[in-house]
């Protein structure tokens, strides 16, 4: 009996310094990584580390070893920081360089190590990647009535490598962009921006302003016909104005109607007429000839009969709403003639009649009353002599 008791006592002893010395080694590893030139990582043992970013690095890792009881489950947790670099943003962790989606989140990240398998003695590791994305910014333009083409960038983030382009202005050669106005970003209020400039490395949401310098134009002149010194030819850009020159040509028998742009250009139109002298207002852009205008002369022969002694037709010629002469026809002068211009349109207004004639060709025109007849004659003038003789005298009726 004594000897079965002893060996009791002997089983017991060994299986309690079995159970006492039933432990293992561990060591564990939670390594942290970043992509470079997005961001920086750190790890530590500890979730209260105030982490040093001038010295962390794209790879950190921390390491925790000892000694684990089989009778008890391994739980230790080690912790990864992550720190985005300007312009970019901190996603999460994941466990791929290449995961953007089902991320962990957490910065200080918890990576528990638990296992009560043996296997959990050998080195365990275990890698996060921390993610980052870059800030997405806004372009605002100021073209300053000019057009921004629809390929420019409205946003852009560090890493677009979008290029800035050449708005276009009527009139105007675009200079550069100027920044007038940023955030804390990587743009300098004032700074020039050229056209062509890549964004890539750039950050900070910016306003940008077109600078512009008006274009030099020229105006010539063209006798279109006539003959002459061509005046002086003028230079001018789209913020000046312009006064035209008198007209220095002549043709026979034609008289100088106004200045005419020979062809569309910039936004002269072929359907303005300038008088001699006039004053053309800014907003006038491109290279323009201006082409003298000419009227072709008829003689306007106008007659009365009928008449009786003391009677008098008076009547009046006008162009559009400006009156040319006042006409008094007599028993003793019953017929004058007037030397105008085609292809304008005259009025001739006797006693209570009117009508509008528009030279196209010969033509002779006749009213009457019950005891008077008007008669109204036009025809092409050939005496182109005679016409530069009166022309330039103050000559009336």
């Amino acid at each position: 009996m004594r000897n079965k008791f002893i060996f009791i006592l002997v089983v017991l002893a060994l299986f309690s310094s079995v159970r006492v010395n039933a432990s293992y080694h561990y060591k564990i590893t939670a390594i942290a990584s970043a992509p470079t030139g997005k961001g920086k990582v750190y790890a530590s043992n500890s979730d209260s580390d105030t982490p040093n970013w001038n010295v962390s690095t794209t790879e950190a890792q921390t390491t925790m070893e000892g000694d684990q009881s089989y009778w008890n489950p391994l739980s230790q947790t080690l912790y990864l920081y992550a720190q985005p670099e300007t312009a970019y943003e901190f996603k999460g962790w994941g466990t791929s360089e290449a995961q953007t989606t089902g991320l962990s989140e957490g910065n200080p990240l918890g990576v528990t190590f638990s296992s009560t398998e043996s296997e959990a003695s050998t080195d365990w590791k275990k890698t996060r990647y921390a993610i980052f994305s870059p800030i997405q910014y806004r372009i605002t333009y100021e073209p300053g009535s000019g057009t921004v083409p629809g390929t420019n960038p409205q946003s852009y983030d560090i890493e677009s490598s979008d290029v800035i382009r050449t708005p276009s202005r009527d009139g105007y050669n675009f200079d550069v962009w100027k920044v007038t106005s940023e955030t804390s970003g990587s743009w300098e209020k004032n700074n020039p921006v050229s056209a062509g400039t890549t964004l890539t490395g750039n950050y900070g949401d910016v306003t940008l302003t077109a600078q512009w310098t008006p274009i030099e134009y020229s105006i010539t002149f063209s006798a279109n016909g006539g003959t002459g010194t061509d005046p002086t030819q003028i230079e001018y850009t789209i913020e000046e104005t312009v006064t035209l020159p008198s007209n220095p040509y002549f043709k026979t028998g034609c008289e100088f109607s106004g200045w005419k742009p020979a062809s569309a250009v910039g936004n002269w139109k072929t359907s303005e007429n300038y008088a001699a002298g006039a004053t053309v207002t800014t907003g006038k852009y491109g290279n323009v000839t201006l082409a003298a205008q000419w009227d072709e002369f008829v003689d306007i022969v106008i007659s009365v009969s009928g008449l009786k002694n003391g009677e008098s037709a008076i009547f009046t010629v006008a162009k559009g709403d400006a009156t040319l002469y006042t006409v008094a026809l007599s028993s003793t002068k019953s017929t004058i003639t007037i030397k105008k211009q085609l292809p304008a349109e005259y009025t001739v207004t006797p006693l209570s009649w009117s009508w509008t004639y528009s030279m196209t060709a010969p033509i002779t025109k006749t009213i009457s009353s019950s005891d008077h007849t008007f008669s109204f004659t036009a025809n092409k003038d050939t005496d182109a002599k005679e016409h530069a003789e009166k022309s330039n005298v103050n000559w009336k009726p």
